[in-house]
């Protein structure tokens, strides 16, 4: 998997275009953008009202999901809108129309964005994050409508890895250019990866109060979700993952018709997915990741705790970012809670990936991390953090991982001397047919697992069949028409030998790991001493038998003891 995360700014004339590539990158197969409405120009980072808008591409098709809460306002003014004809768009709250609409088309190293609507004329900060060489896969996913019941995806044609996911609580398309858009502020942005792991933020704000009421929700055991003002309306939990699909299972309440948007990646996508937990101290964090990272994708939140519903303050402020070996690139969103006058900001930041603002009437700093990656791990380095730990969840996203995989190996055959047969790496190993006519040195299996020693026959002379271990070994299928060395399994993998086999002298076969052995079917041939036959008495003889006389005397003599032995002494 190729990865790489680029940051530019979205042209401002309508029809106008912006391309976002990546030099012998080829044509992604797949992206995910963040927009938002912080501007480049003085004065306008941050930028009053807060929008952030999240899509993703999947070589052909495009979606997004984006959520508005406008600044100043008495009565607070709130929107959300789903497209799968944009990647980028921004609701205008203050009227019927959209802020902005871009769609999405290949280029040759990346992306092209092209501004379709553009009804407030800005300059706008736009994260990209390309991916390419594995199969990628959009869907509008719409959950059961049923707690606890589940709902299979469609088909992909590949093995998922991986979803991220986006919605905003509605049921289909929201209204195009002109439209209302759905009141209430919600986006849920989420991730999950086939061992299981699933993470999700979901961040509400309510329309039309004269008190501004802002929640929020950090969740483990879900993929997306929608809430309200004062509740979790439903969560969607990936429960199963098959060779072509994915199950939904619906939590907590009904979805009715709601639709996710889901970004499914499978082949050689290599990612780990986990939780942020801020720094309560200023300094460096690492973490470890399964695999070393190209990109990171950054979701924080103002919570401080998981799978519970926060309604305050905490919940006032929403981060998403991302870093690469070089590069940070955060977006902090902001709408404070409780207020009689909303105020509400988008701010962008080139120099930290986790960015997290909040406040009453004014707004600071809440935590401020950059991110450096390295070797199977990357590092938070706090210069802002708050006394209570926020929570989030983090994506790593990996080119090139070196990871354990299982290898077989089989059929090493050779007409002559073989030497030795070592499979020394750390990594699951069959090893099958190991065969020659000449004299075969030793084969050795460097393992630590289950082994059975079976099989060992010859016709001449036998030596020495010797176990020691903890583990159990099969060791078949070495034949020669030599002399054979040594048979031996020793590696730290499972690993299967089978058939050692010789028409002459066997030397000696010795399995050394640390394992439980069984020997089994030891059989030699040579001499033969003495055959005894058997066989049926013929009862058809007559038999010739004679009496003895008892009448016989016997002679008995005594041994005169006056003789005198005559002994003589040998010469030595």
């Amino acid at each position: 998997m190729a990865v790489s995360v680029v940051t530019v700014t979205l042209s401002s004339t309508l029809g106008g275009t912006t391309d976002i590539e990546v030099a012998g990158f080829g044509a992604p197969s797949a992206a995910i953008v963040i927009v938002t409405q912080a501007a480049p120009f003085p004065g306008a980072n941050p930028t009053p009202t807060s929008v952030v808008s999240i899509g993703f591409w999947d070589g052909t098709n495009q979606s997004v999901s984006s959520t508005t809460s406008d600044d100043g306002r008495d009565s607070t003014q709130t929107r959300k809108v789903s497209r799968t004809n944009y990647i980028a768009v921004g609701a205008n709250v203050a009227s019927t129309s959209w802020f902005f609409g871009y769609s999405c088309s290949a280029r040759p190293d990346g992306i092209r964005l092209t501004l379709d609507i553009d009804n407030t004329p800005a300059t706008r900060y736009c994260t990209v994050i390309l991916i390419n060489n594995v199969p990628a896969k959009l869907l509008t996913f719409t959950p059961n409508t049923t707690v606890d019941a589940t709902q299979i995806s469609s088909s992909l044609g590949f093995a998922p890895k991986a979803l991220i996911a986006t919605s905003v609580g509605v049921a289909g398309q929201t209204g195009g250019s002109g439209s209302p858009q759905s009141p209430n502020a919600m986006l849920s942005f989420g991730a999950a990866l086939s061992n299981g792991t699933q993470r999700a933020v979901s961040w509400y704000s309510h329309n039309a109060l004269d008190i501004s009421a802002v929640t929020e929700l950090f969740s483990d055991d879900s993929i997306s979700g929608e809430i309200n003002r004062t509740a979790i309306v439903w969560k969607a939990e990936v429960t199963a993952w098959g060779s072509d699909t994915f199950t939904v299972t619906t939590r907590t309440g009904s979805p009715g018709s709601d639709d996710i948007y889901i970004l499914a990646l499978g082949g050689d996508a290599w990612l780990d997915l986990n939780t942020i937990t801020t720094s309560t101290v200023t300094g460096a964090v690492d973490t470890t990741t399964a695999y070393t990272p190209s990109a990171l994708l950054l979701v924080g939140a103002g919570s401080n705790v998981t799978n519970t519903l926060v309604n305050d303050t905490r919940a006032s402020t929403f981060s998403v970012g991302a870093a690469d070996s070089t590069n940070n690139y955060g977006y902090a969103l902001v709408d404070a809670d409780n207020l009689g006058i909303s105020n509400t900001e988008s701010a962008y930041s080139s120099l930290r990936a986790l960015y997290l603002r909040a406040g009453g009437a004014t707004i600071n700093d809440l935590v401020i991390a950059s991110a450096t990656l390295g070797t199977s791990k990357f590092t938070l380095n706090y210069t802002t953090v708050s006394a209570s730990a926020r929570k989030g969840w983090w994506l790593a996203l990996a080119a090139d991982p070196a990871v354990d995989v299982n290898v077989s190996v089989t059929g090493v055959q050779v007409v002559g001397a073989i030497g030795t047969a070592i499979v020394p790496i750390p990594i699951t190993v069959s090893l099958l047919g190991v065969e020659a006519t000449g004299v075969i040195g030793t084969a050795t299996s460097l393992i630590v697992t289950i082994a059975n020693v079976l099989g060992v026959q010859a016709t001449g002379s036998l030596g020495t069949v010797t176990v020691t271990g903890d583990a159990f070994v099969t060791l078949t299928g070495v034949q020669s028409t030599g002399v054979i060395g040594t048979v031996i399994a020793s590696i730290p993998i499972t690993v299967s030998l089978s058939g050692v086999e010789a028409t002459t002298a066997t030397g000696v076969v010795t399995v050394t790991v640390g394992a439980t052995v069984i020997p089994a079917g030891v059989v030699g041939y040579g001499l033969i001493g003495l055959v005894n036959v058997w066989g049926l008495v013929d009862d058809s003889q007559t038999p010739g038998w004679n009496m003895i006389p008892d009448t016989q005397t016997p002679t008995w003599g005594a041994v005169p003891t006056s003789q005198t032995p005559n002994w003589q002494q040998i010469v030595s």
